[in-house]
């Protein structure tokens, strides 16, 4: 079946499948990211409050409030859900470099490294690899079928 799916898509296709695969490690580790932020912003929503007064006695402001039950209940499924965001981005990058070091061409496989594993765009990183913009641009295309076709192997 992967066969007869390999042969129906054109290379565009390919690419488009490709990108969309290698997209979804970035967009787990947004969600992480986004978790992380609410989890950051509750705890100072919960943390002491900011001194009003200059009093050393207590009075005139400031002091600490207990967080509430639903608060502590929001963090713990903050926190749950950062875990879930961790494991899923984990077992997806190792699924992912599965694929990709099955890709025979060493320029192939640095481009997709650099790109969906560690974030870099082409256009800060192809310095390093050639001195042309296009060709490295040219390189990612035939990666993404790559990927694609190895992906779908039997």
């Amino acid at each position: 079946m992967a066969k007869e799916r390999y042969m129906e898509l054109s290379k565009k296709e390919q690419r488009e499948w490709a990108k969309a695969e290698l997209g979804k490690l970035w967009e787990i580790r947004e969600e992480g990211k986004w978790a992380s932020y609410q989890i950051k912003k509750l705890e100072r929503e919960m943390g002491p409050r900011e001194l009003n007064g200059s009093s050393l006695s207590g009075e005139g402001g400031g002091g600490f409030q207990a967080p509430t039950i639903e608060q502590l209940n929001k963090l713990q499924e903050l926190y749950d859900q950062l875990e879930e965001y961790k494991q899923r981005s984990i077992e997806l990058e190792l699924q992912t470099l599965r694929i990709i070091d099955k890709i025979d061409d060493g320029i192939l496989r640095v481009i997709l490294k650099r790109v969906y594993i560690s974030g870099q765009r082409l256009r800060h990183m192809y310095k390093s690899i050639t001195p042309s913009y296009q060709t490295v641009k040219g390189w990612h295309l035939q990666a993404l079928e790559e990927f694609y076709r190895k992906a779908n192997e039997i």
